[in-house]
């Protein structure tokens, strides 16, 4: 049996919901320029479309988000 990582993951996890996906782009956006990194990317309908795109590019460099 496999023993358990005792070292904290961390999840961005994204739902679905049109207009919903422009609030969490934005706060994606402001995570990665906080730095702060994930582990595992999750998401639904249009969440699984900003999965994707983190998955792609966490850099989201040449990305931008309108304010």
């Amino acid at each position: 049996m496999k023993e358990r990582s005792n070292n904290p993951k961390t999840a961005f996890v994204f739902s679905g919901g049109a207009s919903l996906g422009a609030v969490e782009l934005g706060a994606l956006k402001a995570l990665v320029e906080q730095k702060i990194q994930t582990d595992l990317v999750l998401g639904t309908l249009v969440g699984s479309l900003i999965s994707a795109m983190y998955a792609y590019n966490p850099t989201f460099e040449g990305v931008e988000v309108i304010d």
